[in-house]
């Protein structure tokens, strides 16, 4: 995972999506598939309210990358 992640929004993915659920593990309130699908599926939904495209072109950028 990239800590740094140059990304709009890159707080959601990290901070709101991943923590909240990697706390509910830790609660045992989920388990670890209950866990991945959840940021997966909460990643999925913001990266799609914000345009696929968008995001990838936003951190093709970060890294400098031209193709």
């Amino acid at each position: 995972m990239v800590l740094d992640l140059r990304i709009p929004q890159s707080a959601y993915y990290q901070q709101t999506a991943l923590d909240t659920a990697l706390a509910q593990f830790l609660a045992g309130e989920l388990n670890v598939n209950q866990t991945m699908n959840q940021i997966t599926s909460q990643w999925n939904k913001k990266t799609d309210d914000l345009g696929r495209q968008a995001q990838l072109d936003s951190y093709k950028a970060s890294l400098s990358v031209t193709k």
